[in-house]
Formats: C-alpha cells, structure tokens, sequence
C-alpha cells in the first residue's frame, strides 16, 4: 500500500494501527535498499570481464523536511542515478542529503563504469570523465525526470505544492528505497 502511495495515516487506519507502527514498517526500508543495490551490483560485478554500464544518467530532486513554511523548512535533496545496461534493463539508485559535492561523490563511488554519462549542467558533474560526459536537458537525463515524476507520485512528501511534508531524512532514505524496489525498469532506446 506504501508503495502504491497511500500515506501512513490512511494505513493506519485501514489496518487499524497506530501511526507509529507504520513509521516502523516503513524503516524497515534499508532491507529494501540493500535488496535493491545487491540486485545492482550482480548485473554489473556478476561474471568476470563484465561490461560497464552503458549510459549512467544523473541528476537532483529538491523536497524538504520538518516544516513547508520557509522559516522552520530545511531543504533537502535527492541524488538520483539511473543505471541502462547493455542488455536494455536499466535500475536506480540513490542518495538523500544535501546539493554537495561530497553527497554526489557518495552515490557515484557506489556505481559501476559507464561508457557514457549523461547529466545537467551543474557544476559537481566536474568530477566525471570528460571524454565521456554528455551535458544536456535531453536524452538519458529525461530518464531521471521520469523517475522523479514516478517517486512523486508514490510518495505523498516529494509531490509539489502539498500539505505532505517528511520529518526525518532517514525516513525518507527508507522511503525512497521501499518505492524504488518496484521501480519499473523498462527497456530503453539505444542513445547511441
């Protein structure tokens, strides 16, 4: 039901529960994200002289925590990499903190090569090798935009313009990780 969107409250009374008791279903979502990086890190570790990734794509999602007025709000970022296979399968992965160099270096140190890597302009991209970085609004980054547009509409806190607001990073780390199990990693057109 979570990852259908359905928000802690309409949970807990459907099973008739307390709030609380879905807030501790829901950081249950770390087994979910180690599920999730394992299952990406065998199709790209898995068989000796694996291939990198073929496109890696990347890009940021601003949402905030604690309060949505400004004064009491802190803004918080979500770091989002879309991973396309040779094969056609493409998977994601992610990282919760601030717009930061050091939090960009976390998700990217997790991922395997890429032949191509396709992000916006933003300067922290600096990082990824020139002779294969395309800088663009278009192409593979779109990939990430339609993941943005897929978590907001799984989770009620990263929808703009709403009421919904998450308290904790960590909660929204095991959020993200409890949606993105089940993202649909479609086939993609070839880039290239």
């Amino acid at each position: 039901m979570y990852q259908e969107g359905s928000s802690p409250s309409a949970i807990a009374r459907i099973f008739e529960v307390s709030v609380q008791a879905v807030s501790q279903w829901v950081k249950r979502g770390p087994a979910a994200l180690s599920r999730m990086r394992r299952r990406g890190a065998k199709r790209t570790a898995g068989a000796v002289g694996a291939q990198p990734a073929a496109v890696i794509a990347f890009d940021e999602m601003w949402t905030y925590q604690q309060a949505r007025r400004r004064g009491k709000r802190q803004d918080v970022w979500v770091w989002t990499a879309v991973v396309a296979e040779g094969d056609g399968i493409r998977w994601a992965d992610f990282e919760v903190d601030d717009r930061s160099e050091a939090t960009f270096l976390r998700l990217y140190e997790r991922l395997p090569e890429a032949r191509l890597y396709c992000t916006d302009g933003y300067r922290v991209y600096g990082w990824l090798p020139a002779d294969r970085h395309q800088v663009g609004k278009g192409g593979a980054v779109n990939w990430n935009e339609g993941l943005h547009s897929w978590c907001r509409g799984q989770l009620n806190w990263l929808r703009r313009r709403t009421k919904g607001y998450t308290k904790s990073v960590a909660v929204l780390g095991c959020s993200l990780a409890m949606v993105l199990v089940d993202w649909p990693a479609k086939p993609y057109a070839s880039l290239c």
